[in-house]
């Protein structure tokens, strides 16, 4: 979805970001929805409310309020794949490359 709509927009979305501080995602305000999304996934009570106003502040509340249930929806999803051990699709090769990220062999289709 981020690449599709990222396409529409003109925007170069680096994936890496997710990963590293040092990389630029390419997304406008894209630092202030990842350090919100961390602080609301993990969960953090010190870093949430200024991550959160700081996205308010570039954002709006309405934006904060999407970013928030886009957030919710992938996290909600990806537990519920978790759990049930759906394996990853090999047409996401490319993207667990990107990110150096490795799929144990039990989780590849």
């Amino acid at each position: 979805m981020l690449r599709e709509s990222s396409k529409l927009e003109n925007h170069n979305v680096a994936l890496k970001a997710i990963i590293s501080e040092l990389v630029e995602s390419g997304i406008p305000n894209g630092q202030a929805i990842i350090e919100f999304v961390d602080a609301a996934i993990l969960r953090d009570q010190y870093e949430l409310p200024d991550a959160r106003q700081q996205l308010i502040d570039q954002l709006g509340v309405e934006a904060t309020q999407r970013v928030a249930e886009v957030a919710a929806n992938f996290q909600m999803m990806n537990r519920i794949l978790d759990a049930v051990g759906v394996p990853v699709n090999q047409r996401l090769s490319a993207v667990v490359d990107e990110l150096g990220l490795t799929i144990p062999d039990h989780l590849i289709a």
